[in-house]
Parts: C-alpha cells; structure tokens; sequence
C-alpha cells in the first residue's frame, strides 16, 4: 500500500526532473521558431499569453516539454510503487528530455508541443483510475483526454479508451462518473471559447509529411524501442497494467502513419514503454544501491544512443 511518503516521492522526483529538463532545454535551445496563429486551439491561446513573443512561447513550449516528461515520470512511479518505479520514470523522463524529437517540439510551441503534457497527464489520471483512483483522478482523466483531443486531434481513440473506462469503473459500482463527464465537458467549453476570444479556433493546415522510419528510428534510439517493447511485453502479465497498455496502444495511433517531425504520442508511448521496462529490470537488483548503478547504467546507453543526434 502507497504511503504517505511513498506519495512524496512519487511528484518530489517529477517535480525536479520539470524544473531541471525546463533549464537544461532552454540552455541548448536554437533560435525561436514561428509563434502559433491566434486563435489555433491552445496553442494559439498560450501563444497569446506569450504577448506574441516567439523567445516567451519558445520557453513556455520548453517548459512544456519538460512537465510533460515529469508527468510519465510520475505516470511509472505510481505504476511501479518503491525506488523501481521512481527509477525508471526518472530515466525515461531524461531520454524523453534528450532525444531529438522532443528537442524539436520544445523549439516552437506548436500544437503537438501542447499535446506532450496533455497526453502526459491523461496517462498518470487514467492509471490512477484503472488502479482504483476516485473522482479527482476520474476527474482528471477526462480534463485531460478533452485537453489533448483538442490539440492532437488523431488522438481521440485515446478518448475512446478513457471514456469505456470511466463507464467500467461507474458499471462497477463508481459514483463519480457522471462528475468526470462535466469535467470534461467544462473543460472543453473553457478551452474552446478561451481561443474563440483570441480569434478561433482555427484548424492550421499540415502540409503532407513523407514517411522517414529511418529518422524516426535514430531520433527514438533503436535501444528506447527494445525496452519499449520489452516493457509491453513484461506487463502483458500484470493486471493492473492491462487498462493502461490498451490506453497507451490508443495513443499509439494517433502517432500514424509514421513520419517525422514525430507525433508528441508516439514519444509518450515510447517513454511509458520503456520506463516500465527500467522498473522491472531495476526491481530484480538486490539492494539500493544496486538499483540505482542499473538504472544508471541504462540511462547511459539510452542517452548516448540520442543526445547527440
């Protein structure tokens, strides 16, 4: 059972991962890109609270980034209670940090860089729900879920999901459902009429990308994918990881087809997958410390494999 310290843990490490990958981003930074249109759901909002300043939205895309990468943290800490899990979602909030395609979304704030913290949240909020959580998590989840539909509009499968869930959970006996429901609807109604005041929303078109696995490939690491994968495959046997593997195979196809610049769920998924892979590898050393040169020792080669990319 979670203790109250264990629940201090489980935000004290996201919370320094956010503030340190904020500062580490924003001293490799590049030049500012473009600020988003007025108007472009959320982002053209936040781009409006930046006062139009592409060096003010390019920090706040930053910090974007990194609460996003703080949020998976939490996600595998609370999935994986102890050291292990705080392990492995500190190691994979860090590779989410380092690797090239989260770099690019934290230059310019941009729909997807949007996207990175609301798909974030909507996976700590619905493993909560799937693990027992109550209405401040089911409450959560649809916040999320409406957030991140409005900016990644591929992602609604993931809505799907938390919706059937949200329903399980009320079928079962939760008495919440109905408030998670007008959560969401406010939600949506605070976020729509909030860019409707600053000119929207508007729909930007996307010019068409081509196919670039290969990029992809080298931008993730190819070593990140294997213990994505093995990550799958580890909680295929664990019930209470079930729910969030189907959500997480949701988010999965919002990241289609596969072309670069990559899609912020694809980068969720994968940092998710693998976090849970360090924890389960992590979890078999006998002691701490022994814990912690694992952990350490795999984010050496994850980071080596895409920092310098």
């Amino acid at each position: 059972m979670e203790t109250a310290a264990d629940r201090r843990w489980t935000w004290a490490l996201p919370l320094a991962i956010a503030t340190i990958g904020t500062a580490a981003l924003t001293a490799i930074a590049p030049s500012p890109g473009p600020v988003p249109p007025a108007g472009e759901a959320i982002a053209g909002l936040l781009g409006t609270i930046g006062a139009r300043d592409p060096i003010a939205c390019q920090r706040l895309a930053t910090a974007l980034v990194a609460i996003g990468a703080a949020l998976v943290a939490a996600a595998i800490a609370h999935a994986r209670p102890g050291w292990p899990g705080r392990l492995g979602g500190g190691v994979t909030a860090i590779w989410l940090l380092a690797c090239p395609p989260a770099r690019e979304l934290a230059a310019t704030l941009t729909p997807s860089t949007v996207a990175v913290p609301a798909l974030a949240a909507l996976l700590v909020a619905f493993d909560r729900v799937a693990r027992g959580g109550g209405p401040i998590a089911g409450r959560g989840a649809g916040i999320a879920a409406v957030s991140a539909v409005l900016v990644e509009t591929h992602a609604w499968p993931a809505v799907l999901v938390t919706a059937a869930l949200i329903l399980y959970r009320a079928r079962r006996g939760a008495r919440w459902g109905a408030s998670a429901a007008s959560a969401a609807g406010v939600a949506a109604l605070v976020w729509i009429g909030a860019a409707a005041l600053a000119g929207g929303p508007i729909a930007v078109p996307v010019a068409p990308r081509a196919d670039d696995l290969g990029a992809i490939l080298d931008g993730l690491g190819p070593l990140t994918l294997a213990l994505a994968g093995a990550g799958i495959i580890a909680s295929l046997g664990s019930r209470g990881d079930r729910w969030s593997l189907v959500l997480l195979a949701a988010i999965a196809l919002a990241g289609l087809p596969l072309t670069w610049p990559v899609s912020p769920g694809l980068l969720i998924v994968v940092a998710a997958s693998a976090g849970l892979a360090v924890a389960e590898l992590v979890a078999r050393a006998p002691a701490p410390r022994h814990q912690i040169v694992a952990a350490a020792s795999v984010l050496v080669m994850v980071i080596v494999s895409v920092a310098w990319q």
